[in-house]
């Protein structure tokens, strides 16, 4: 076996052994996102078809529980997790299987970036399997990502999906790479393009702004087509290509399409388009309330462009530690600039001005809270390889001038990274398993007690609806953003039986929460 292939089957291996030992430490959903799509995994088990036996936000007004599923949230991590849902009923575990799989080839991917990225500079060519090794594992030890790569929900698919986007979609010609495939420089092309598409389709269909991976994939081709305007046929050959990836993305989003249109009428959900329109996050779980362009701008011009200002800043921020690991963020700085000409780091580039906008400019509250942080992991592979790099310059700049010896003081200085590498992500990870041990305890004891009471059917509004569900098969409405009178009228349209709230409950029914207040 040649050192390359052996180097990735190790790191694959590795890799997924880590993965599993942190699943095998997650017993149980901690967040909302992954209650969700385990939820719907084992709702799909039980043969109920793609619907949600909760309501846990109102923004396409649901009639009824149970009711079609996956409007605002993208179905893909559900049907991933599906067959595991049905071979091993009641698995939590067996539900992150797919996920640790799936996750474990980032590193492997990374490893490969970082080879080609580096084979052609002779100056480096010693160093090339080294800097793969430590880019490598910077995805390994990914930080606060690593809890979150064995959950049921969108960080694994999308960073697979979106990173090899990035990859494959950058190429000038199309003609290059695509391992194991023997055909004609055409068919390759061909071959090369529809899989970028089907790619991106995957990662639509894995999450709502995936389809911003078709966009920058398209306005790159665009860009490599002005580049080439004195060359015969551009536009001819900007058509097929744009064309060979529209092809590649209705292969995975066109039966979700029509799904949709069969059943609302439309090719995806109206309650993402809401967002747009937010004054504050609470405003997604409002039931009935005004969130349209015209409350926006009632909101005020200050209001709104001191809210983007914060997003901009919480949004750096989270790149900065989350992407970055935080003392890596300057030298993935100098590694991006050093490779600023390179056609893979200028459509990373692309792709993260993008998301880092967007998740700011336009969907200004959910980007802060995860949106930005889920969308940035296709950017891993891309981050970690620019981070190698820049330590690789920086390191030898200061070795010319202090004259320390430049293969020793990129092995003291790499080594050290990965150790921080290591050691942020067993902070993160830790911290998390313990937070998410104690989520779902209250859920567990809450349907004990329905059940003893002999109320099997009653509809409960809660703060977490699917987390509910999941644990008790309870079904449940979100505690609606608003006051005594929205909640009275949510209770009464969907048949509530029991009001359970937290320290999370909305601002207006705090006092009755807190104890402070009461209301008969």
């Amino acid at each position: 076996m040649k050192p390359i292939r052996r180097d990735l089957l190790v790191l694959f291996l590795a890799t997924l052994t880590l993965r599993l030992a942190t699943a095998a430490l997650i017993q149980r959903p901690g967040t909302m996102d992954a209650a969700y799509y385990a939820a719907g995994a084992v709702w799909l088990s039980q043969g109920q078809g793609l619907g949600e036996p909760f309501i846990w936000n109102y923004m396409d007004n649901p009639h009824s529980i149970p009711h079609s599923g996956f409007l605002y949230w993208m179905p893909l991590p559900s049907l991933v997790a599906w067959p595991f849902a049905t071979l091993f009923p009641g698995s939590f575990l067996a539900l992150q299987l797919p996920f640790a799989l799936l996750s474990a080839l980032l590193a492997p991917i990374t490893y490969v970036l970082a080879w080609q990225q580096t084979g052609n500079d002779r100056e480096r060519h010693p160093r090339r399997r080294l800097m793969a090794w430590g880019a490598a594992l910077l995805v390994v030890f990914s930080g606060f990502f690593l809890p979150y790569w064995t959950l049921p929900e969108t960080f694994a698919p999308f960073a697979l999906c979106g990173s090899l986007v990035l990859m494959l979609g950058a190429a000038a010609d199309g003609a290059e790479s695509l391992p194991g495939f023997s055909g004609t420089t055409f068919q390759r092309k061909i071959l090369r393009w529809v899989a970028v598409g089907l790619l991106a389709g995957c990662g639509h269909l894995t999450r709502a702004d995936g389809v911003l991976l078709l966009l920058v994939v398209l306005g790159w081709l665009m860009h490599v087509a002005s580049l080439k305007c004195g060359e015969q046929m551009p536009l001819r050959s900007l058509l097929v290509r744009g064309g060979l990836v529209l092809l590649g993305y209705m292969f995975a989003m066109g039966p979700w399409f029509l799904r949709n249109w069969t059943l609302i009428g439309r090719p995806l959900g109206a309650g993402g388009t809401k967002t747009l329109w937010l004054t504050h996050y609470d405003e997604l779980f409002g039931y009935g309330a005004d969130i349209s362009l015209q409350s926006y701008l009632a909101w005020g011009w200050g209001n709104i462009l001191r809210s983007k200002l914060w997003a901009l800043g919480v949004n750096l921020q989270r790149f900065l530690a989350e992407n970055c690991l935080v003392f890596l963020f300057p030298f993935t700085l100098v590694g991006f600039y050093r490779w600023r000409r390179q056609p893979r780091f200028m459509l990373t580039g692309l792709y993260t001005l993008t998301i880092f906008a967007v998740h700011s400019l336009v969907f200004t509250f959910a980007g802060p809270r995860g949106s930005f942080f889920h969308a940035s992991a296709a950017t891993l592979p891309f981050t970690a390889v620019a981070g190698v790099e820049g330590i690789y310059a920086v390191v030898g700049w200061a070795a010319r001038r202090r004259r320390w010896p430049l293969r020793q003081a990129q092995r003291v200085f790499g080594g050290a990274t990965v150790v921080a590498a290591v050691l942020l992500s067993g902070y993160a990870t830790v911290s998390k398993v313990i937070e998410w041990q104690s989520v779902g305890s209250a859920y567990i004891a809450l349907g004990d007690w329905l059940d003893e009471r002999g109320d099997q059917d009653a509809i409960v509004m809660i703060a977490n609806p699917p987390a509910l569900w999941y644990h008790t098969r309870h079904s449940a409405v979100a505690v609606p953003n608003g006051d005594v009178d929205t909640l009275l009228h949510v209770i009464r349209r969907y048949e509530v039986s029991y009001v359970a709230l937290d320290r999370s409950c909305p601002a207006d029914l705090m006092s009755i929460c807190t104890g402070s207040a009461s209301d008969p």
